[in-house]
């Protein structure tokens, strides 16, 4: 018997072993129901809800820093539109009178002639 053989023979044999006992143990596996999961008072429960209590408070300060920053870009959009209406409308109010003031010389030269 050589190396490989021996080593392939082993594999096997683990391998039927491990399948044997959880066999075995498969009906115990399957009357077992699991367990609520209840801390006792310990550091480690204490330190878990402090920490959930922190996270819960962190969350909550999170969206109001962002509830804000939404209303100051709101503020800044509604502030930047107001801006723009009202440059455009002197812009219009200039063609306007520049169309009146281009006509009116317009006319002049063609009275001068």
């Amino acid at each position: 018997m050589d190396a490989i053989s021996f080593f392939k023979f082993g594999f096997l044999f683990c391998f039927l072993s491990l399948i044997f006992l959880i066999l075995r143990k498969f009906p115990y596996l399957v009357e077992l129901q699991p367990k609520e999961n209840v801390f006792p008072k310990t550091l480690f429960s204490k330190t878990k809800k402090s920490f959930l209590k922190l996270k819960k408070k962190a969350s909550e300060k999170s969206h109001l820093w962002r509830e804000k920053n939404i209303h100051r870009a709101r503020i800044l959009i509604l502030k930047l539109d107001n801006f723009l209406g009202s440059y455009l409308e002197k812009l219009r109010q200039k063609k306007i009178y520049m169309q009146k003031r281009h006509s009116f010389f317009s006319k002049r030269k063609k009275k001068e002639k």
